[in-house]
């Protein structure tokens, strides 16, 4: 009963290392929801840093609050952008 058993066991560690294995395999291929995520926010976060230089530039009157926004959107989307690139990149 304790060979049939442990056969058991052994089986099913054997099942579960191979199917860890696919799953390492499936984790190193780049994602491409997240590859399109990562220039999507890469694009936006440029976009809002362009706004702030015109806005810097040519507005009329220099708004603290919008500046502080227009930064911080900015920098939310590029760092997103570059996280999802390097996860992608794996590193």
């Amino acid at each position: 009963m304790e060979s049939i058993t442990s056969l058991f066991y052994v089986d099913l560690l054997l099942s579960l290392m191979q199917q860890e294995h696919k799953f390492k395999k499936l984790a190193e291929l780049p994602s491409l929801v997240l590859w399109i995520l990562a220039w999507i926010f890469l694009a936006l976060g440029v976009f809002f840093f362009i706004i702030l230089a015109l806005y810097t530039k040519y507005g009329r009157e220099t708004s603290i609050k919008l500046s502080i926004i227009t930064i911080s959107i900015g920098s939310i989307f590029l760092g997103f952008s570059l996280h999802f690139l390097l996860l992608n990149f794996g590193i």
